[in-house]
Order: C-alpha cells, then sequence, then structure tokens
C-alpha cells in the first residue's frame, strides 16, 4: 500500500492505557487488555526485522550483533501472526502506521558466533559492500521497497549521527577518576544494538555506560540472547545482575531494564540506582512516548529534565494528525489496537518545542523529517544510500517525511543564554535553520 514507511521501535508500556474519570474528576488509570499489551511489544520485532532488511540491502553498513536478536524477533513476530488474525499483519502496517514486514523470516541459531569488527559506519566512512550473491541467497531478507527502506534508513542514521556527535563531545573530557566518561538512555530499546556498536565510534566505548529500558518480557527476551552469546556479554564488562526483577540485567557498563514508563517512581529509582547525575546524559526516544497518554509521558519528560547536570532528549515520533494523510495514520493505528494517545495533544513541530520547554528543558529545536533528511544527515552518507536503488516516489516520500518530527533538547547548567548555544549539541540544529548542509568531518576522530 502507498502508506507505508518505518515501524516504530518498541514501546515500555505494559499495555495501552485506558482512563476513566469520576464525578470528582480524578482520574484513574485502568489496564487494557493482554492483546493490547502484546501488540505494542511487537512492534520490537517488527522494527529488528526491518533494520535487519536494511543491513542486507546494505542501507546500513555490518552489525554482526543485529542477526543474534534477529532470530528472537522472527520467531516472536512467526507466532504472533499465527494466533492473531485480527491483526492482519498483511494488511495492516505494524506500529507507526507505515511498514510491515510481507513474509514471514526465520534466521539459524548461531548463538556463539563470533562478530567480526566492522560495525555500524561512523558518518562519512567508506562504504563496505556485501557481494550480490551473497545478499540475493538470505532468504531472510524482508521485501521492502525502497521508499520503506530509504524512510527506515534516514530515522536510524539520524540517531546514529546524534549518537555519535554527542560521544565526540562529551566521551573524553570528563576526568579519569570517573568510571564512566557519559551514559545514554535508551527509552524502549528492544533489541537495538546500540552498546555493541559503540566501538565504532569511539575508543573509549568502555567508559560509557547505556541503559536499556523496554518492557519486562522484551527486556527479559534481550537478556536471554545476551547470556547465551558470549561476545554479547563479555562486551558489558564485568556482569553483576542477571535475574533481577526490574534490574533485568546489571553490568559494569550495561543496564538493561524491565519497567513501565509511567511509574515514575519506579523509573527514578532505576536512575538513581544505576546513573550518575553529574555526567553528560543522552535520552533517546523512538516512537514511543507517541503511544503513552500525555499524563504520563509528560511527567516522564519532566523527571528526567530534572535529574541531571546535562541531558540532551532526542524525541522521533509522529505529528500533524489532522490532514488527510495523518487521520489515515492514526485510523490505521487505532484499528490496530495502538492508538497514539498523545498525538492530539501535541500535533505539531512547535506544539513540541514548547512541551519540552515547558517541562523544564532550557532549550528545544524540532524539524520534520524532509528537513533533517535535506540539511542534517551526513551528504555523503546520503549519497551513497540514493544509489543502493532505484527510486522515483519523491511525492509520496515528502508526504511521509513530513509526518515524522525529530527533536533535541537539552539541559546544561553551564549554558546561559543563546549565545552560549555554539557550545551544545544543539548547535547543529541552528545550522538547519539556513538549510546549510552540516559538515561531518569536524566531529569525525
Amino acid at each position: 500500500t502507498l502508506l507505508k514507511l518505518t515501524p516504530p521501535p518498541p514501546t515500555t508500556m505494559t499495555a495501552t492505557p485506558s482512563v476513566v474519570e469520576d464525578d470528582s474528576s480524578v482520574t484513574t488509570f485502568k489496564s487494557s487488555s493482554l492483546l493490547h499489551d502484546q501488540i505494542i511489544q511487537q512492534t520490537n520485532n517488527e522494527a529488528t526485522l526491518c533494520k535487519y532488511a536494511l543491513l542486507r540491502h546494505q542501507y546500513i553498513l555490518e552489525d554482526p550483533y543485529l542477526p543474534l536478536f534477529v532470530n528472537c524477533a522472527s520467531r516472536s513476530s512467526s507466532g504472533e501472526r499465527s494466533h492473531t488474525n485480527s491483526r492482519q499483519l498483511n494488511n495492516a502496517p505494524p506500529g507507526d502506521g507505515h511498514h510491515q514486514p510481507s513474509t514471514t523470516h526465520h534466521i539459524s541459531d548461531s548463538p556463539q558466533q563470533s562478530p567480526s569488527p566492522v560495525m555500524f559506519a561512523k558518518p562519512g566512512a567508506a562504504p563496505r559492500r556485501q557481494s550480490s550473491q551473497k545478499q540475493q541467497s538470505d532468504p531472510n531478507i524482508l521485501q521492502l521497497n525502497p521508499l520503506m527502506l530509504r524512510g527506515y534508513w534516514s530515522r536510524v542514521y539520524a540517531i546514529w549521527q546524534m549518537v555519535h556527535m554527542f560521544l565526540q563531545m562529551h566521551c573524553s573530557h570528563v576526568p579519569r577518576e570517573k568510571a564512566h566518561s557519559c551514559q545514554i538512555i535508551n527509552l524502549g530499546s528492544g533489541f537495538d544494538t546500540l552498546r555493541w556498536k559503540l566501538g565504532q565510534l569511539t575508543n573509549d566505548a568502555h567508559r560509557i555506560r547505556v541503559m536499556d529500558v523496554d518492557h519486562d518480557s522484551v527486556a527479559l527476551q534481550k537478556r536471554d540472547v545476551i547470556m547465551r552469546n558470549h561476545n554479547l556479554h563479555q562486551a558489558l564488562g564485568k556482569i553483576h545482575n542477571a535475574c533481577g526483577v526490574g534490574d533485568t540485567l546489571v553490568a559494569e557498563h550495561y543496564v538493561l531494564s524491565g519497567c513501565d514508563l509511567r511509574d515514575t517512581d519506579q523509573f527514578k529509582k532505576l536512575i538513581t540506582t544505576h546513573l550518575d547525575s553529574s555526567l553528560p546524559t543522552l535520552i533517546l526516544s523512538e516512537v514511543v512516548l507517541v503511544y503513552m497518554e500525555p499524563q504520563y509521558s509528560d511527567a516522564l519528560i519532566e523527571s528526567l529534565a530534572s535529574m541531571f547536570d546535562y541531558s540532551t532528549f532526542v524525541l522521533y515520533e509522529q505529528i500533524h494528525p489532522n490532514d488527510s494523510f495523518g487521520s489515515m495514520m492514526v485510523d490505521k493505528l487505532n484499528e490496530r489496537g495502538c492508538p497514539l494517545l498523545s498525538i492530539h495533544k501535541y500535533p505539531t513541530v512547535q506544539s513540541q518545542e514548547r512541551r519540552f520547554k515547558s517541562l523544564g528543558y532550557t532549550h528545544a529545536q524540532a524539524y520534520d523529517m524532509n528537513q533533517i533528511y535535506n540539511s542534517f544527515l551526513d551528504a555523503k552518507e546520503k549519497m551513497r544510500i540514493q544509489r543502493l536503488q532505484i527510486f522515483d516516489e519523491f511525492e509520496e516520500w515528502n508526504l511521509i517525511q513530513s509526518h515524522y518530527l525529530f527533536l533535541v533538547a537539552f539541559n546544561d547548567k553551564n549554558v546561559q543564554d543563546e549565545s552560549d548555544i555554539n557550545k551544545t549539541l544543539l548547535r547543529t540544529f541552528w545550522n538547519i535553520k539556513n538549510m546549510r548542509q552540516v559538515d561531518m568531518s569536524k566531529y569525525i576522530s
């Protein structure tokens, strides 16, 4: 169908919330059905399979760790399809309303294989091409058209580029007496392999602490894959705990936690237990908050804004629900049982910027994905992926990209006014205002 592009990463909710208000106007939370819970979690499997499609079609370069999680995602996705006919996966896009895998996929189990040292490429790095014979012989490649692949790549690469710049600015600038130099919180992380790819961006990957947060069942699946594979758990440093409730896996450089993000008290306890509030902290949220009702997602943003001396929040999610395309997008997700619960309160780029500023972030800048693709993503890498496949769906491309937002907000006790913006990660976004291509060479070591 026309309306397909990028599935969201997994969310962290135990269920899509419904709310009832009594006569005293006190809002009471009421859990919805297990089916809602399963639908939300299923977006993790679909996101993982789509990333694998990018890898196999050479939109992203080698990530040797991703196939280890694809097997788990493929089995879960197959099982979900076999017993949930109401989802109509061959006709309704998963997660964000713009994409679905069209076939069932099976990856052979190889829990002890050794990944190669080549991971995800740095922005601007020379491409490493796979042989076409190897690609064509892989039965697990999703049948996705160039529109879907390019759209999903733009989302993945925008996040990757932000992570890279954050590390360049902060990873080596913290005194060596501290065990870690900076931190990353990945909300709704699913089977994302960011922790294992950091070594491609910096020689100080061992000084970065990553916290992955997701639904209990997703976190447990990820933990099992990690603990079955020596190469995965060895990269995390000393394992302190691999079976606790809530703290699903705690290691020297990594925390994997099952948590309902609507439970702000539980989430804040995780943060204070495992992270250092004085360290620069990057927070990633890809199509997570939009599934939560505003009172929960707003409370989460406000908590994160107040908990660190320096934090950068990167948000990617849908916008513009009220035009014809946006209305269709919202309706499709409602039919699937995973509505976008906050999109109507924050329907535009401007409303999202106001949201983050009102909830405690001193600065926030956002653009739709057309602007991000045209003026923020690395020019050399765009040129590379544009040669991979014939592409002529420009009208659909611009329409879909205009319905996705990419926002960066930050707090820094050392930044007092607009004149200090150039000292922060947001300096790149100020360049987009003038539609100038960002020169990534200054960020590449």
